[in-house]
């Protein structure tokens, strides 16, 4: 069973590279999505139509003070360019970029869009549209 040993090193090797952060979970008000898939709003794009549910959700989790979590694939890179999808949804990232600004937003890749594995393809691309310094991460141990 070779690729169980693949998946078990790849799980533990992400695990010991994430950062850790804190959860009370008595307390913590988080909002996890996961596989936007975000293209070019071409007709292979998947995001169109969740788009206008999406931003209702995010606009009542902000205001009710939730953090963001964004669990990879949000970007469908293995069929557009990172530019053309961000060309095409700037209301969208605009409004995950308010929770960034409010200090509750956590960005992860998938592999979909794991070109932000990379810091310099992070600070090339996702960086104008969020703001310097964003961090993608692969993983997140809470304790």
């Amino acid at each position: 069973m070779a690729y169980e040993r693949k998946i078990r090193a790849g799980l533990d090797g992400a695990l010991a590279r994430a950062p850790v952060g804190t959860l009370d979970l008595d307390d913590a008000r988080w909002i996890v999505f996961s596989d936007h898939h975000k293209g070019k709003r071409d007709g292979a794009d998947d995001f169109r139509a969740a788009e206008k549910a999406y931003h209702a959700a995010l606009g009542y989790y902000l205001e009710a003070g939730y953090t963001l979590a964004v669990l990879g694939d949000v970007e469908e890179l293995w069929e557009c360019r990172p530019r053309d999808v961000l060309r095409a949804y700037p209301g969208t990232f605009a409004l995950e970029r308010a929770f960034l600004d409010a200090g509750r937003y956590l960005r992860f890749w998938g592999n979909h869009d794991d070109e932000w594995a990379s810091p310099s393809a992070v600070r090339r691309h996702l960086a104008p549209v969020y703001r310097p310094g964003l961090e993608v991460w692969e993983a997140l141990r809470c304790e």
